[in-house]
């Protein structure tokens, strides 16, 4: 058949200026029969299935489509997508229709795999993408605009939506902030129609941040994308947040350094001081000019000010810099004490950073080095004095035997000679002192001081103060003092102290701890829980009606039950138990290492004993009936709790048993 076909496809495309037309044409043309035999094909459809006419006519127009798509082949009159089969076998995306033409029929076809693969690359993009025409009917858009914007099915059910269908639905849900939806949307739509490059942020209701870029589209309408910068935007936040936590933290930093009473410098791995202190410079009389604050000096410079000056004494001031600089590029930690000219005396330590570099503080010593100089002065003052003075000085053996002793006699009336050799457990009541059997046995190991009681030979009992330390062959070296009289100074102010001890942690009325003692002990307790991990419980107990005992009876009476009632609980609890007046009527009683059930037991039973006490008024003989209501709180070792949450939440069962009828035991 030659490039004009056979006489079938001459009496198919009529005349010469249609069959050229169809001949040429730049989509792709067949003519089939009834049974659906290609009659005709034009160049444009030979190129399409990569094959000559003489191939093409005279074959099933099925044979050129996928199977699964042949059911699509029975609407002529729609246009339709199928799957055709190019050339090598490969799929082809078509879109094809087919119109009645004589006994045959016309079939147009168009290679779509550009709009496939754009349909391809839109719903495989990150983001979400729309495109509308000129009329804002949507073009084109992927899943995950519908699943980002969360749109409902319904939108797409009949097709694509068009635009004002989308700010409606936006508009009613919210997503543009409170206002009518016809007020919301037509300045919107308005936008729309005459669309630019456009990129902005806009925050759902959901709390999602969406970047939408846009541009125009060349025969009017648009494109955007959607971006979900949600976690950009926290992550933004959280880096602001950060920097300005890092600002402040370098702010605080500052402030303490400037702060500090000692000189402070950092200087980095390029020898360049990079922070110091006004104290610095203030102790080392550097002047603005050669350290101006807020800049970074190099070390170098800050040291030839101070070599020039004089402080690193005689010599090149450029050598005396050399050196120093050489040194410090060791970045080794260092301590030592320079004097200036003006006779102040700096302690320089250094120690060096991580990532190179050193931090160095300067401390004024000059005082405390006065001070030593005075103090060494005292020291041979007190020298003089010692030789004089009632004391001895003695150096035991291992065995605990005198090898040297020096003013025995003055102290305890025994000769220094006769002494060498002795033990001296003959000189104390080894009962009365048993720091002497750690002192002969060699199991002292650390420096002691302590006193015992000696009979003199002229029976007059002294205090002899022993303090010293242990030498390293296993002996002991040290002094005795007389110091009966600050002993028996020291027996009355220890009297006066107890006393002082007993006013201040103990109820005076009840003789029980007060709130000061209750609070050292519940530290001690704690502090015992951490150890042993065991449970500490609380009871708070309250009288019941008490203020109408005062009211009734008067004050005394009231204090005569207090302090029956503060007997009958320390009567009830163990020793290792503490019974506290916490004020007023309410006593708490603290139960080391006790679980709920323990306490709650012994509750019940401080409850019945309150119950059965036998008061009398002292006056009438009148007998008074007295209840209490208890709380109980526990404090666990995974779950403790402090002293004021533990009170307050055995108060609260307290309470509640009041609340229910008073005389009984409540758990919180």
């Amino acid at each position: 058949m030659d490039d004009q076909g056979d006489g079938r496809a001459d009496a198919v495309v009529g005349g010469d200026f249609f069959r050229d037309a169809v001949a040429n044409s730049s989509s792709a043309l067949l003519a089939i029969d009834g049974d659906d035999i290609i009659v005709y094909a034009n160049s444009a459809a030979c190129r399409l299935f990569h094959l000559d006419r003489s191939a093409l006519q005279g074959r099933s127009l099925r044979q050129l489509i996928i199977p699964p798509h042949w059911p699509l082949l029975d609407n002529p009159e729609h246009l339709v997508e199928v799957s055709g089969i190019g050339g090598g076998g490969i799929p082809l995306p078509l879109e094809l229709s087919m119109a009645p033409a004589g006994p045959w029929r016309a079939v147009t076809m168009r290679d779509i795999s550009s709009r496939t693969a754009l349909r391809t690359i839109i719903e495989n993009m990150p983001g979400a993408i729309s495109m509308f025409d000129a009329e804002l009917n949507m073009l084109a858009c992927n899943k995950k605009l519908q699943e980002l914007l969360d749109f409902p099915k319904s939108l797409f059910a009949h097709g694509l939506p068009n635009l004002a269908d989308l700010l409606r639905y936006n508009a009613s849900r919210g997503e543009y902030g409170p206002g009518a939806v016809d007020d919301l949307v037509a300045p919107r739509l308005e936008q729309a129609r005459h669309p630019t490059h456009h990129v902005f942020e806009r925050t759902r209701i959901d709390g999602t941040v969406l970047e939408i870029r846009g541009a125009p589209l060349p025969n009017g309408g648009f494109v955007s994308i959607y971006t979900d910068v949600t976690a950009r935007r926290q992550a933004e936040e959280a880096l602001k947040a950060a920097m300005a936590e890092s600002e402040r933290n370098r702010l605080h930093l500052r402030s303490v350094i400037e702060h500090l009473p000692q000189g402070v410098t950092v200087i980095d791995s390029a020898l360049d001081v990079v922070v110091w202190n006004s104290a610095f410079t203030r102790l080392l009389g550097i002047p603005e000019t050669v350290m101006p604050p807020g800049q970074v000096v190099p070390y170098e410079i800050a040291i030839r000010f101070v070599a020039e000056r004089g402080d690193y004494g005689p010599g090149d001031p450029a050598e005396l810099v050399r050196e120093r600089v050489a040194l410090a590029r060791l970045f080794q930690e260092h301590r030592f004490e320079r004097s200036l000219p003006d006779g102040t005396i700096i302690e320089v330590f250094g120690r060096p950073m991580i990532d190179g570099g050193f931090v160095t503080t300067y401390t004024d010593i000059t005082d405390i080095r006065r001070a030593a100089q005075r103090l060494a002065e005292t020291l041979d003052l007190m020298d003089e004095v010692l030789a004089h003075a009632v004391i001895t000085v003695f150096e035991l053996d291992p065995r605990g035997c005198f090898r040297f002793a020096r003013g025995l006699r003055r102290v305890i009336g025994l000769d220094d000679q006769a002494a060498i050799g002795q033990s001296i457990l003959n000189l104390f009541d080894p009962h009365e002192h048993p720091l002497l059997h750690a002192l002969i046995d060699g199991s002292l190991n650390q420096p002691v001081k302590s006193a015992a009681a000696r009979r003199r030979d002229d029976n007059r009992d002294v205090w002899l103060s022993i303090s010293g330390y242990p030498t390293g062959d296993g002996g002991f070296r040290g002094v005795l003092i007389d110091v009966s009289d600050k002993h028996m100074a020291d027996v009355k102010i220890q009297d006066l102290i107890e006393r002082l001890e007993q006013t201040a942690l103990h109820d005076p009325l009840t003789g029980l701890a007060n709130r000061t003692k209750f609070r050292q002990r519940f530290e001690e307790e704690v502090d015992r829980q951490r150890r042993s991990g065991k449970t500490l419980t609380l009871v708070a107990m309250d009288l019941d009606h008490f203020k109408q005992i005062n009211d009734r009876f008067g004050h005394p009476a009231g204090d005569m039950v207090l302090r029956e009632t503060a007997k009958t609980l320390r009567a009830q609890v163990r020793q290792t138990d503490l019974v506290a007046r916490f004020g007023g009527e309410e006593f708490l009683i603290l139960l080391p290492e006790t679980e709920l059930i323990g306490a709650r037991h012994l509750a019940e039973s401080l409850r019945l004993a309150v119950e059965a006490q036998d008061l009398c008024l002292p006056e009438s003989g009148e007998k008074l009936h007295i209840t209490g209501t208890f709380g109980i709180a526990e404090s666990t070792a995974d779950a403790p709790l402090s002293q004021d949450a533990l009170v307050e939440a055995a108060d609260r069962a307290a309470y509640r048993g009041k609340n229910e009828g008073r005389n009984r035991v409540c758990v919180g």
